[in-house]
């Protein structure tokens, strides 16, 4: 029997967007598991403070029903060291890490799963992406700059017509449509399904990131272990916002991490 694992990091999510997330969780699995024979297991990882904890944990009993592992941090570890100790509780084929803001699409784990059984040289799967008010979102993206990274995350509407085109070919707009793509740079870590082997290979998320480009960094990684593919049919709905939209903490780790990324993988300004 194949194994899927799922990770779930949080940090004082929102009560009910992560409720809608667990729920649509439920759903796909048991749409996978009326097709194949699978075992998942689930690991959820709380960052939060003290006080909320039992609240998630209770949400989370109440909806997935099944044993899972439920991980009590007693600080706060940051995304990537906080799924890299979630993946640890669990040996699967496949690992699903899942932000707790993503709801799935009821077939998205079938297709997904079935893309990279079909394709051995594909190590990792990406969605097509809206937000909740149905606006696609390209989460697939090109080898960043400074420029584009600053134009994307913290520039007006106005300013970021005037560079679309450039927007479009760094978002791979054109590329990550309606037909799959194999040739993915970076994907997203709001949803990476990709063959636990792989994810192991390269030693998991690098734990020098706290938050922000950790996905980025394990992209770049696995990419030397086979191709990294959107595929369309695998769908979701992600409410994830803007660095800048998120205070200034947002903005100071944004930027450390973004320093971090480029030491390490070659700065691009323009």
């Amino acid at each position: 029997m194949d194994s899927l694992s799922i990770s779930i990091v949080l940090y004082k999510p929102e009560r009910k967007v992560f409720v809608g997330v667990l729920e649509s969780l439920v759903v796909a699995v048991e749409t996978l598991c009326e097709k194949y024979s699978y075992h998942v297991s689930l690991v959820i990882l709380d960052n939060s403070v003290e006080e909320a904890k039992e609240d998630v944990e209770l949400i989370a009993q109440t909806i997935w029903k099944n044993p899972f592992h439920f991980i009590r941090s007693d600080k706060n570890l940051g995304y990537a060291a906080g799924h890299n100790e979630a993946v640890k509780k669990v040996q699967s084929d496949y690992h699903l890490i899942l932000n707790p803001d993503v709801l799935l699409d009821s077939s998205a784990l079938i297709h997904a799963l079935d893309y990279l059984k079909a394709d051995p040289q594909t190590i990792l799967v990406s969605p097509q992406a809206y937000s909740e008010n149905g606006d696609r979102q390209y989460l697939c993206k090109s080898y960043p700059s400074v420029f584009d990274l600053f134009l994307r995350g913290f520039t007006p509407l106005w300013c970021r017509a005037i560079f679309a085109q450039r927007l479009a070919d760094y978002e791979l707009k054109g590329k990550t449509e309606q037909n799959a793509f194999t040739d993915v740079p970076i994907a997203s870590g709001c949803f990476m399904l990709m063959r636990r082997q792989s994810f192991d290979a390269v030693g998991g998320f690098s734990e020098k990131f706290f938050l922000y480009f950790e996905d980025f960094d394990l992209s770049i990684k696995l990419r030397k272990q086979g191709r990294l593919a959107y595929v369309p049919e695998v769908k979701i709905i992600h409410f994830g916002g803007q660095a800048a939209k998120k205070g200034i903490g947002h903005v100071i780790l944004f930027g450390r991490s973004m320093c971090l990324f480029f030491n390490r993988h070659g700065w691009r300004l323009y």
